[in-house]
């Protein structure tokens, strides 16, 4: 499935201007050929049949754009907006980082949190089993470790990445974020 950092690494492969960010240069180098088909390969959204919950729709914000930023305190207006036309009654998003689960109006949506930067408050990936209910799971990993990867990489974001990995914002602050940045009206 493709997210909204999948897009923009396909819009770069072919507009990489002169004036492109460190950031940009820095992700199209680290892809060959064969990645690049790959990720061009990810679709929107993907509708999988999982055991307990049915047909379920996996998309990276919600089933109308890759970027919106959906939580556990997202309006039910909201939701019927960007649940107009999905016909699956189970939803998982993605995108603010921050794990839910939570049902409004017959539809299940799921956010299984965030593996390599989740705003819970505290380090881990977070990830959920999926079938027949909704588990959500922590994994514990090595914090050292998981620096020394990163820093050796080079990327331009990696003091940024540590902070957040090493400090994540907690569940509260990532989801007063995401929704004090919807757009009303």
């Amino acid at each position: 499935m493709r997210g909204n950092a999948e897009r923009e690494l396909i819009s770069l492969f072919s507009d990489l201007g002169d004036d492109a960010s460190e950031r940009a240069r820095f992700l199209v180098e680290r892809h060959d050929e064969s990645a690049r088909a790959f990720i061009s390969t990810f679709q929107e959204a993907v509708v999988l049949d999982v055991d307990g919950l049915g047909p379920t729709r996996f998309c990276h914000g919600s089933p109308r754009s890759d970027e919106e930023l959906v939580t556990e305190a997202t309006s039910v207006e909201r939701v019927h907006e960007f649940l107009a036309g999905v016909e699956e009654r189970a939803v998982v998003t993605a995108h603010t980082h921050v794990s839910y689960d939570r049902t409004v109006d017959g539809t299940r949506l799921v956010n299984p949190g965030s593996v390599g930067l989740p705003y819970e408050g505290r380090p881990g990936a977070y990830w959920a089993l999926l079938g027949p209910d909704v588990e959500h799971r922590r994994t514990e990993y090595d914090l050292d470790e998981a620096e020394c990867r990163i820093r050796a990489d080079g990327g331009p974001f990696a003091e940024l990445t540590m902070e957040l990995l090493r400090s994540p914002p907690t569940r509260t602050e990532a989801i007063e974020h995401a929704e004090s940045r919807v757009v009303s009206g």
